[in-house]
């Protein structure tokens, strides 16, 4: 099996400041080019394709020149000039930002010719900072600050896309307050416009953020960002159109003496994704997440051995019996095959450890094993699809349970089971895992599927000694942070020590990249659960894009095992890597907290 030697690093910005080529990072002008107090000359009597140039720090070549492209037709003062007045931009990662461009007049930026001009944008983030002097000093007409408006649309005449500063006041508009209009897909006009005016001589930033359904305009006056306007209905995001992105462009059609804009724009990004607020280039961290941030990056701040197990299984559950280690997970089209291993370097395969039979109340989709211990047997808990009873031929998700003599089985569903679910509540259930307790009581964590109930929800039941559910259910959690996707909380894994009970489990969609891996802490088996500041652990940052549904095996006294499956090659199969994971005090009401290592030894 392979090993992969990844440097964890935490993302604190996501697609963060970018130097080099990136799959969402379409194009960045940093305006660090020029020679502070310069204008952005074409050079004498060159040719307009040869001038200079504002250089996309992405590397893909959007570059940016001026509009005067020949300086015998305009003079020097018609184009912006690189300033050092950067006031208070403060950038992620304090990189360094020691200039800005600095409007004045009938100015304006634009791209020719690059690949940005011809990139169809469903989702993207627009971003820039500006500092605003004066804006509608002669027309009161609106004010460009980036736009995709270099051609206007056939038979719409305006622009596909512009971040504009309203110099007058209309319907739903404020004058000198900011908004991002779009023409959509299908040809809609939207516009989300913020009711505050931007203030004058001091730094704003600003993020249009369009996920393909929804626009949204965030603005950040000193103080953090705010949502400020939030349209829906955008029908595949932004319209295909052809011509150039421009910077600092008034309106079209607009005589020279009217393009009255007045003062500084820098750091503009456009992205191809909707970014969060955490990853805006402008987004500054308080002292707290600072500090969070600083220990998520101790856990991930060495080189750490992650070792690639298998790649037909995901969604993995790890157990130990003997001197044997055993690999189950989600594979088999009609059941379960497995693997084990004496030093969790050669894996023997095992097919078939369960198979569906004409008897089984599953038909399809058996997802998510997991294998416990019960007495000298072994109970196989397990998700699939079947018929629901009484419901119109419909199916959906059910958790059903087999019995085997090892952890290979082979499992066979017990009579109580066949054709009857084990939890059969009326609503679809998933991705259930077993945890037995210091007493030797036995606990079952599952899930609630977001298809049936909107928004998932992690609940916990215990199991008598005849595998059979003992009571009600108890509530553990839903999605309530932001890197849960929303609607997504799924694959629980329950471990104790020292008297804490430490639940890790997935948000976002197991398909996407974005899937990841927080913890929750408890005094309980049954909750309540809290989620640490700071909790997601594990996520794309290692190099892996969906690393997710992790099952623990203990080594030692908090020393674990740590399985979970990512997505790898151009099909986005899963394959199932480890790592080696460590418990460690927090010296806080949080009781522990989980920092990667190097695989145990066995």
């Amino acid at each position: 099996m392979r090993k992969y030697f990844i440097a964890f690093v935490l993302s604190l910005s996501g697609v963060g400041i970018v130097q080099g080529k990136s799959t969402d990072t379409l194009a960045y002008w940093r305006f660090e080019d020029g020679k502070p107090l310069t204008n952005l000359n074409n050079e004498p009597n060159a040719q307009p394709a040869t001038g200079q140039t504002v250089s996309d720090v992405t590397g893909n070549n959007n570059r940016l020149r001026t509009f005067n492209t020949d300086v015998r037709r305009y003079p020097p003062d018609t184009s912006p000039t690189f300033s050092q007045r950067v006031g208070a931009i403060k950038l992620q990662k304090n990189i360094s930002n020691n200039q800005s461009m600095h409007f004045t007049g009938m100015q304006d930026l634009y791209t020719f010719g690059g690949p940005l001009e011809k990139t169809k944008l469903k989702a993207f983030t627009l971003e820039v900072a500006v500092r605003i002097q004066s804006i509608g000093v002669t027309n009161d007409e609106f004010q460009v600050i980036v736009g995709k408006d270099g051609q206007p649309v056939k038979k719409m005449g305006n622009a596909p896309l512009q971040l504009t500063i309203a110099g007058r006041t209309e319907e739903d508009t404020v004058k000198h307050a900011p908004a991002i209009q779009i023409f959509d897909r299908e040809g809609n006009f939207h516009n989300a416009a913020s009711q505050t005016p931007l203030p004058k001589d001091a730094w704003v930033w600003l993020a249009a953020v369009c996920d393909g359904e929804t626009l949204k305009l965030f603005v950040d006056r000193g103080k953090g960002y705010r949502m400020e306007a939030n349209v829906d209905g955008i029908k595949g995001g932004l319209i295909e159109s052809k011509g150039g992105w421009t910077i600092g462009r008034g309106m079209f059609r607009l005589a020279p003496g009217q393009w009255v804009q007045q003062g500084w724009i820098d750091e503009v990004r456009i992205t191809s994704r909707a970014l969060n607020v955490r990853e805006f280039v402008g987004y500054k961290r308080s002292k707290q997440e600072r500090d969070l941030d600083e220990s998520q990056a101790e856990r991930m701040s060495s080189d750490i051995e992650i070792r690639e197990l298998v790649k037909d299984i995901a969604d993995p559950c790890m157990i130990k019996a003997g001197d044997t280690f055993y690999i189950s997970g989600t594979g088999a089209p009609n059941g379960f095959d497995a693997y084990s291993s004496k030093d969790l370097k050669n894996w023997k395969k095992h097919t078939g450890i369960f198979k569906k039979t004409k008897d089984s109340w599953g038909t399809h989709w058996f997802w998510a094993p997991s294998i416990i211990p019960n007495g000298e047997k072994f109970d196989l808990f397990y998700t699939s699809k079947g018929p629901i009873p009484h419901s119109g031929g419909r199916e959906s998700m059910r958790i059903c349970r087999a019995v085997g003599d090892s952890p290979l089985g082979p499992f066979k569903e017990v009579s109580s089971a066949i054709k009857d679910p084990l939890i059969n509540i009326g609503l679809a259930t998933i991705d259930i895992e077993g945890f037995v307790d210091d007493d030797g009581r036995r606990y079952i964590y599952y899930v609630l599927d977001y298809l049936d109930v909107g928004k998932s929800r992690i609940l916990v039941a215990e199991l008598g000694d005849d595998g059979r559910v003992i009571g009600e259910s108890s509530f553990c959690m839903e999605p309530d942070l932001p890197w849960e996707g929303g609607n997504w909380v799924e694959a629980p894994s329950v471990i104790k020590h020292d008297g804490w009970y430490i639940m890790f489990y997935s948000g976002n969609p197991f398909f996407s990249n974005k899937y990841a891996v927080g913890y929750a802490v408890s005094r309980s088996p049954r909750g309540p659960w809290v989620k640490p500041p700071g909790n997601r652990i594990l996520g794309e940052e290692i190099g892996m894009p969906g690393p997710g549904h992790a099952g623990l095996l203990k080594h030692s006294d908090g020393l674990y095992y740590f399985p979970f499956h990512a997505l790898i090659g151009e099909n986005a199969r899963r394959a199932t890597f480890m790592v080696g994971l460590e418990l460690k005090p927090t010296g806080n009401q949080y009781g522990y907290r989980p920092v990667f290592t190097d695989i145990p030894t066995p």
